[in-house]
């Protein structure tokens, strides 16, 4: 099965998804609620909500891409 992603494009996504986009958003809430800045458990939640949609998406296809290679390989 050939790749829509590279290897690399890949890993730098998870690694959004799982590390950046979290710690981002740990970092706005404590600043957001240490300056005061308006809406910002709103941001919060709505981004949250966001890297929870990509990380779902991202899980359904490698769990698919997964399930395709192992059918694959059990066929040859």
């Amino acid at each position: 099965m050939k790749l829509i992603l590279p290897e690399k494009v890949y890993e730098v996504i998870r690694w959004l998804v799982c590390v950046f986009i979290p710690a981002l958003l740990v970092f706005y809430k404590i600043l957001g609620n240490e300056l005061d800045i308006p809406y910002t458990d709103t941001v919060i939640t709505i981004g949250t909500a966001f890297d929870a949609f990509l990380g779902t998406i991202f899980m359904i296809s490698k769990l698919s891409y997964d399930i395709k290679t192992k059918e694959d390989s059990i066929n040859e």
